[in-house]
């Protein structure tokens, strides 16, 4: 036989195999309860295509049983398999949003809202950022740390449009939850950003006591706890911070410092301010 020939039988052999693993695979999705997709779906998160086939038969499978509320999980979960998609990811948020607006539950529809705040401050778009924000937490009620982690978001945006005042209180606020629930113990990674948060409030308020000393406890847990990324911001911000008391020698040695990790991070924004 051609060798030709032979090459063709057996790249339809791949693909009549193939077709026949992915049917097999589509029918034991359809025999699985809701629950049993959910779990599937976020342990193979990280597995984009057989994820996106997890949440599109969860959302069939829901929209079957015709319940609200499992719907919207179907929505959320395309809208995580399409994140990096801007009018795909739009659009299941949306979809959330117009489905849930009625429910008022602890997750929906404050997770629609909250995405898209999310979405348009990665793209600079902080006016619409802040409307989404701000629309997320008049529905965020119910869930306490949605609630504050949207605090603190509009705390960032109020800095950005220079109302430092209103900004320090959110994040004074949102540190102030964060001690009563122990996050610097158990959710380090979630609790770093607000202390470094407040440290740079009050730096721009021009309480330099203040922003050393959360400066402080911000660089000493991320040190305790090796978060490598988190220390070198600190360092940054004490770079500042004593630049600020007039220890310019210090100042530059804490910016210098801290300014290859920063790079690493690809944080241009604060890498531009060390420099100038």
């Amino acid at each position: 036989m051609n060798v030709f020939y032979r090459k063709i039988i057996v790249v339809l052999i791949i693909i009549l195999l193939s077709l026949k693993v992915s049917a097999q695979e589509k029918n034991t999705l359809n025999l699985k309860k809701l629950d049993e997709l959910s779990d599937l779906f976020y342990n193979n998160i990280n597995d984009s295509l057989f994820s996106l086939r997890v949440a599109k038969t969860y959302l069939k499978k829901a929209k079957l049983k015709k319940d609200t509320f499992e719907i919207a999980n179907g929505f959320y979960f395309l809208s995580n398999v399409y994140k990096n998609e801007e009018k795909l990811f739009l659009l299941y948020n949306d979809s959330i949003i117009f489905l849930t607006k009625k429910l008022k539950t602890e997750f929906y529809p404050v997770i629609g809202y909250f995405n898209k705040g999310d979405h348009f401050y990665e793209k600079r778009e902080l006016k619409r950022s802040l409307e989404n924000y701000l629309f997320a937490e008049k529905h965020a009620v119910k869930n306490s740390f949605f609630h504050y982690s949207i605090k603190h978001r509009i705390g960032l945006l109020k800095s950005r449009f220079g109302k430092e005042k209103e900004a320090l209180y959110l994040f004074k606020d949102t540190y102030n939850y964060h001690i009563k629930n122990k996050y610097q113990e158990e959710n380090i990674d979630f609790h770093l950003p607000v202390v470094f948060a407040l440290s740079d409030s009050y730096l721009r308020n021009k309480k330099i006591d203040s922003a050393f000393y959360y400066c402080k406890i911000g660089l000493d847990i991320s040190k305790k706890n090796k978060k490598l990324i988190f220390e070198n911001f600190f360092k940054f911000e004490k770079g500042l911070i004593e630049f600020g008391n007039g220890n310019y020698k210090t100042a530059i040695e804490d910016l210098s410092q801290s300014l290859p990790g920063i790079i690493n991070y690809k944080d241009l924004s604060n890498v531009s301010y060390a420099n100038f």
